[in-house]
């Protein structure tokens, strides 16, 4: 996408407000034109606007799917869209997904508003761009993320039900292993992390958005 030429985007926030003042305040800009706006994003990708040649702008939290798994939903159908994300989840496991997914500018709702133009022109331009609170927030938390990224993927499953607040019995269901064996699990993880309670897990996941609290 050039900005020399009209750039189509396709917006997704649950809220109406939001996705209103996003829709005027990008109107603002000439070379700037919405084709969609929607607050769901099943409802965004049954509307067949969303191709590799339009820039989405998502929220992660919607109702029902949410807005990486409508990036992954897209990139698994063979599109590469540019996208921005706008969220209040500012920890490093939602960027590093973000990014994993392929997103080119990571913006927190609190200076949206600021910043949102600038992130269009500097995606439209070939740029990635993060609002600075993002980029403070990953410097001071990646080492810490390291632990959980560290382990396997047999562990970040049961680290998840720990952090839920499961039973290690009901780990061992959930997940079709022995008692004893999710029993072993439990201990390597709480040791990697150098905790002695599930309570810790549920700090730690709460923190780095592994589990939203309503969950709880």
């Amino acid at each position: 996408m050039s900005d020399l030429n009209t750039v189509n985007i396709v917006l997704i926030d649950d809220h109406e407000l939001v996705l209103n003042a996003m829709a005027q305040l990008i109107a603002s800009e000439p070379h700037l034109q919405i084709i969609g706006t929607f607050q769901d994003a099943e409802t965004a990708l049954e509307s067949d606007l969303i191709t590799n040649d339009v820039l989405l702008i998502t929220d992660i939290s919607l109702p029902g799917m949410n807005g990486l798994d409508c990036l992954s939903s897209l990139k698994a159908s063979g599109l590469s869209v540019n996208a921005i994300v706008l969220s209040m989840y500012e920890s490093p496991h939602y960027v590093a997904t973000a990014k994993e997914l392929g997103v080119k500018a990571y913006l927190s709702k609190r200076d949206a508003g600021d910043l949102l133009l600038m992130a269009v022109n500097e995606v439209v331009n070939g740029h990635t761009f993060y609002s600075p609170q993002i980029s403070d927030s990953l410097e001071t938390q990646t080492e810490e993320l390291v632990l959980y990224q560290g382990l396997t993927d047999r562990e970040k499953e049961i680290f998840i039900l720990l952090a839920l607040g499961d039973e290690v019995k009901n780990v061992a269901k959930s997940l079709d292993i022995a008692v004893k064996t999710a029993h072993v699990h439990r201990r390597n993880i709480l040791n990697k992390f150098g905790v002695s309670t599930g309570f810790e897990l549920t700090r730690f996941a709460i923190k780095y958005g592994l589990i939203d609290p309503a969950q709880l």
